[in-house]
């Protein structure tokens, strides 16, 4: 595959659309970030949620930590750091030499399992490109969401497909989205990306959340571009290491197969306050 030439109607991403990052560096932008969209994603998220100074974030899925830092930097609040598959001893040496020891709390579990925290004691709850692989359970979400404080910011950013997906059989999935590599993509991934309306319904059941806000954002398909066309400047080697990025030629190959059929790639935000 030329890839070059795959990509030549591909587009950037509009910087001027994102002043809250003109101090950073273009490879700042997806440092250590999993996924698509990076601190774009991020600042776009920040805007729904009101974050306030001394606030305590629920960082969800934080991955290598770059947006629990994002938050600590730029809003003053107190961020514990979630993960499953990444060790908290990694970040605890990052958020020490980046001198966010102090506001930057990271843990490694499984949160779907182990509940641990007290009910009404996040101010928000961050979570980004990740709730899809766990979070499509109503009875773990009613446990996340208790331990929301009542008018406490709930935020998800995340990839998703721009309509709900309606493939009769696994057949009948393309193979840009169908295909084995060091995992069963669709199974493990696409199946479960859904799309924002699918989301906002899930949440909404849960009876907790006043959701205020549940869109594709309106640049969610150049973010998927931009991505492709800086793949080995935004995705470190220690990601690809991992298995957890596809290979630029996939990633390609299905923002062009989106081009011309549905569902395509996107990314959304769905945001609301806990209810009294």
């Amino acid at each position: 595959m030329d890839l070059k030439n795959e990509m030549l109607n591909f587009r950037n991403i509009n910087v001027e659309a994102y002043p809250e990052l003109k101090d950073y560096k273009t490879v700042e932008i997806y440092n250590q970030f999993i996924g698509c969209g990076g601190l774009y994603l991020a600042t776009k998220m920040v805007r729904q949620m009101n974050l306030k100074k001394g606030d305590i974030v629920l960082d969800l899925g934080c991955g290598f930590g770059s947006a629990s830092i994002y938050l600590a930097r730029n809003f003053g609040v107190i961020v514990v750091a979630v993960d499953l598959w990444f060790s908290p001893t990694k970040l605890s040496e990052r958020i020490n030499t980046e001198d966010y020891s102090d506001k930057v709390i990271p843990l490694n579990m499984d949160i779907t399992q182990h509940m641990l925290f007290a009910e009404n004691y996040f101010d928000a709850i961050y979570c980004m490109n990740s709730l899809f692989l766990y979070g499509d359970n109503i009875e773990f979400l009613k446990r996340l969401l208790n331990t929301l404080k009542t008018g406490g910011i709930f935020c998800i950013g995340s990839e998703c497909f721009n309509q709900e997906p309606n493939f009769k059989s696994k057949e009948d999935i393309p193979v840009e989205f169908n295909f084995n590599w060091t995992w069963d993509v669709w199974d493990s991934c696409y199946s479960k990306y859904h799309s924002p309306i699918w989301w906002y319904t899930l949440l909404n059941e849960t009876n907790l959340l006043n959701i205020t806000y549940c869109e594709e954002l309106d640049d969610g398909i150049i973010l998927w571009e931009d991505l492709a066309l800086n793949y080995y400047n935004y995705i470190s080697k220690e990601i690809l290491s991992i298995g957890a990025e596809i290979p630029q030629e996939k990633l390609i190959e299905q923002i062009n197969y989106g081009k011309t059929n549905m569902p395509y790639l996107t990314l959304y935000i769905l945001s609301g306050a806990k209810k009294l």
